[in-house]
């Protein structure tokens, strides 16, 4: 991931590696799928990893913090759990697989962020809470 401080001219890398390696399987690196801001605090940046990661950093990138302990903990729950295969996390996948993420300025502080088994809303310091949006899926 590169970042800019100085209008574009220059694109250095952020020093950080900021993939935990979660979830890796072999022919399918991991590779940054989303990056959100939030609309009121501009200097908190997100950053979803494909089948990896999510992070959320209150410096303007600088330094990253990961985002998933709370995706491990939902992804104990039998209706979250699923693997397609090919990675080696088991029943994890399911969690840290990005598909979205979002920020409203109506909702300040919030993000939304949607894998491939539910949509999720972050709450203070980062955790992850299911919206439980299927309760209105027919």
């Amino acid at each position: 991931m590169y970042c800019s401080e100085d209008g574009d001219d220059n694109w250095p890398r952020i020093p950080q590696e900021i993939s935990p390696d979660h979830c890796e399987g072999e022919g399918f690196d991991s590779r940054i799928i989303r990056i959100t801001f939030d609309p009121s605090w501009p200097d908190d940046i997100y950053v979803a990893l494909e089948v990896s990661d999510i992070f959320w950093s209150t410096d303007d990138g600088k330094i990253l913090n990961d985002m998933s302990a709370s995706l491990f903990e939902l992804a104990e729950q039998p209706n979250l759990q699923s693997s397609i295969g090919g990675r080696h996390c088991g029943h994890y996948e399911c969690m840290l697989d990005s598909h979205a993420l979002a920020i409203s300025s109506a909702a300040p502080g919030s993000a939304f962020f949607a894998l491939r088994m539910a949509l999720f809303r972050s709450g203070n310091g980062g955790v992850w809470y299911d919206t439980n949006i299927d309760k209105f899926c027919y």
